[in-house]
């Protein structure tokens, strides 16, 4: 009686020096400078992957094509695109996206590289759908904020758009008062009202381990709030004790009380 939804993490991201990027490099866009691998504005640390470009046909099709075949095969109950599904706005400043761009009518360029990656999720959704109807769609995105203005991805339109069954919103935050201010703001309690709505929270990273106080105030505060569930990242987090710096502790009772 569990629900199967495959996780799509990487999204439009690829390692720079694997097969595709080694042999189709017209697919990946480009930063200002011509890097595959971006600088990141909000930390200046360059980013480990490369990106497929969603403005070409190739790279949707690829993509489409990767995500039905999964429907297709499998008896899945839903498909989930994370907040790697995006195109960053350090992109695009290669020269075939440039183009298409100088051919598009006068629009601003954040906005019209949004309207690409939502093009693309539209030919997803058709896809998906057509092989079966009631297949979920599910996204995983950080806050509305932080996704359109470093990621172009905006989800509030998408779902107002009908495009999305599921939001289960990255709130990775240690204090109580910030993630509790960041899961009752406007946009988050509209699209609660419409779709199903969860909240993921971080139970851990396998250099830096979270108290079970912190996991289990956070959940208690999603319930007091209606939402419809939450998830945690990640499992190994969660039940491994083998953790750096400092191995966490949780009894079978603990995680009892926090998911009773």
């Amino acid at each position: 009686n569990i629900r199967v939804i495959p996780w799509f993490e990487y999204g439009l991201m690829v390692p720079p020096h694997c097969s595709i990027a080694r042999q189709h490099p017209d697919l990946l866009t480009l930063d200002l400078h011509g890097n595959i691998q971006r600088i990141q504005s909000a930390n200046g640390q360059k980013d480990p992957n490369a990106w497929l470009n969603p403005c070409h046909d190739r790279v949707r099709k690829f993509i489409v094509d990767l995500i039905a075949d999964v429907v297709n095969r499998y008896p899945i109950a839903g498909i989930q695109l994370d907040d790697h599904f995006a195109f960053p706005v350090e992109m695009g400043y290669d020269q075939f996206t440039q183009q298409l761009f100088q051919q598009s009518s006068r629009i601003a360029w954040d906005e019209w590289r949004t309207m690409q990656l939502t093009a693309l999720l539209n030919q997803i959704v058709s896809a998906v759908k057509s092989i079966r109807r009631d297949c979920i769609i599910s996204i995983s995105p950080n806050p509305l904020s932080f996704s359109k203005s470093r990621y172009l991805l905006d989800w509030q339109k998408w779902c107002d758009l009908g495009l999305v069954d599921e939001l289960v919103l990255q709130v990775y935050r240690d204090r109580l008062d910030v993630f509790t201010r960041e899961i009752t703001k406007p946009e988050v309690r509209s699209i609660q009202l419409k779709i199903t709505t969860l909240i993921g929270i971080l139970t851990g990273l396998k250099t830096r381990s979270i108290d079970t106080n912190t996991i289990e105030s956070q959940v208690n505060s999603i319930i007091n709030h209606q939402f419809s569930g939450y998830a945690c990242f990640f499992y190994e987090t969660l039940f491994n004790e083998r953790l750096l710096p400092l191995p966490v502790t949780r009894s079978r009772q603990q995680l009892i009380d926090i998911f009773k």
